[in-house]
């Protein structure tokens, strides 16, 4: 059998003769037949061959001119021969079950690539893994939670957004390097630390995140982390201060009055919120800034709040009595934010940041200096709000409280079978006892009474205000 032109397959026409279908061999005998057909307006072209006692065939696809819409007619040429050569290749396996076997493998491996491509695509960044850590600390209320989001951002996030774009999987120590040396380089320590070990923390949890099918629910990202790559950056223990600075007599009875007079241009409950902290016996202002006048029961003369503080810690609801002192300044509070939902809400949806609270001690510290400066003295030594608490630690030391009740006082945990078990509000009336105590002593200090001044106090002209 002859094989045809173009023309002839393009017009179905033999000798002048139409016809529905024109077939030409392949090779030798057994190697199958080329077969054309016309259907409607195309021609399609198929490979025929003898299978034991019957003919199948396989479709290989429509002819085109020009190869736009199809196969031209050497491709197809082509790939019939292709099917006869595979199919004395497989014999005796039928070429038709040989073709399906392989369309599913090949199915299968489209599939089993797709997978792989779609993990590969769900492979969080470093950024998605520091999201990942932060929400966790939002998660179970800790204390930290906003400082250490503020600190990746500032310290991670921005600086290297190259590194954080990168896969967390991929981290070796080498590419965390720049990142630590320029913390070194801008001169900060215990930030230093700090951020270790925050961004050891996240690839700690990136690495169980994959099996969890919570973490899996909430960011659908898997990290596929083999090794923490901080662990071969070193940690330095000079790093890590240990801040003993607590505030004597003469400096808490200065701050007490004029602690407005670094930034007067401030809301005056930042200043309200010091005091408060001080009042209450040295408890932390990121607790007290968050009261609802909801956890204040002016009939028990007591407040509420949750601590959140400690590695791990489990959320706790602590009650402390409330001295008239404390009424006082929360009256004050009242006073500037009015019908907000608690007393130290500034916009009523915000309360204080505590970030801004840092800069406005830091500002008063500054006036201080200016203030020592001018009168030849030699400036005090600077102090920050976490200070306070030690400080309402040395004096109920002073007034010898034992240490029970002042951990009490100051929702300390103190170790015993008592502390972990039941709640601190269960001894309310212990604590009023001992919270008389501390805050008599409180008032001889504002009062100006509990010492007298020692030679290097910075003498103030200016009026002190009204402040219970």
């Amino acid at each position: 059998m002859p094989k045809y032109s173009p023309v002839q397959i393009e017009n179905m026409t033999i000798n002048g003769e139409k016809k529905s279908k024109i077939s030409e061999p392949l090779g030798g005998k057994g190697d199958g037949t080329l077969v054309f057909k016309k259907q409607k307006s195309a021609v399609e072209a198929y490979f025929r061959y003898r299978d034991g006692a019957k003919d199948s065939t396989l479709f290989i696809g429509r002819y085109s001119k020009v190869g736009k819409e199809g196969f031209t007619l050497t491709e197809i040429r082509d790939k019939a021969r292709e099917y006869a050569r595979l199919r004395r290749e497989i014999a005796p396996v039928d070429l038709k079950e040989h073709l399906k076997l392989e369309e599913a493998r090949r199915l299968k491996e489209v599939a089993e690539q797709k997978r792989q491509a779609e993990i590969e695509a769900s492979r969080g960044t470093l950024e998605d893994l520091c999201n990942l850590y932060v929400a966790s600390l939002y998660r179970r209320q800790a204390a930290s939670a906003r400082d250490v989001e503020y600190s990746i951002k500032r310290n991670i996030i921005k600086p290297f957004p190259n590194l954080a774009s990168q896969r967390a999987n991929t981290m070796t120590p080498d590419d965390l390097i720049p990142l630590f040396q320029r913390l070194l380089e801008r001169g900060v320590t215990r930030t230093y630390n700090i951020v270790r070990s925050n961004l050891k923390a996240a690839f700690n949890l990136g690495m169980q995140s994959d099996h969890d099918p919570r973490q899996q629910l909430e960011h659908g990202k898997r990290f596929s982390i083999q090794f923490n790559p901080v662990d071969a950056i070193p940690r330095y223990a000079e790093f890590d201060r240990v801040r003993k600075r607590t505030l004597s007599n003469d400096e808490l009875y200065q701050m007490w009055h004029y602690l407005e007079s670094g930034k007067q241009t401030w809301s005056p409950l930042y200043g309200l919120l010091l005091r408060f902290c001080l009042a209450c016996f040295g408890n932390r202002p990121e607790q007290l800034n968050d009261l609802k006048w909801s956890d204040i029961d002016l009939a028990k003369r007591s407040l509420k709040f949750v601590d959140t503080k400690g590695k791990n810690a489990t959320p706790k609801e602590r009650v402390i009595p409330l001295t008239n002192r404390a009424l006082a300044l929360l009256e004050q509070a009242q006073a500037i934010s009015g019908g907000f939902e608690g007393p130290f809400i500034i916009t009523g949806e915000s309360t204080i940041d505590i970030r801004n609270l840092g800069r406005f001690v830091a500002a008063y510290n500054d006036w201080l200096q200016d203030e020592a400066i001018a009168q030849g003295k030699k400036p005090p030594e600077r102090f920050t709000a976490k200070d306070l608490r030690r400080t309402a630690a040395r004096l109920f030391t002073d007034c010898r409280v034992p240490q029970e009740h002042r951990y009490l006082l100051q929702s300390r945990e103190d170790g015993s079978v008592e502390s972990k078990h039941y709640l601190h509000d269960d001894r309310l009336a212990e604590k009023r006892d001992f919270a008389k105590v501390y805050d008599d002593y409180l008032g001889r200090i504002i009062e100006g009474t509990a010492n007298e001044e020692p030679d290097n106090v910075i003498q103030f002209k200016a009026t002190v205000p009204s402040i219970a």
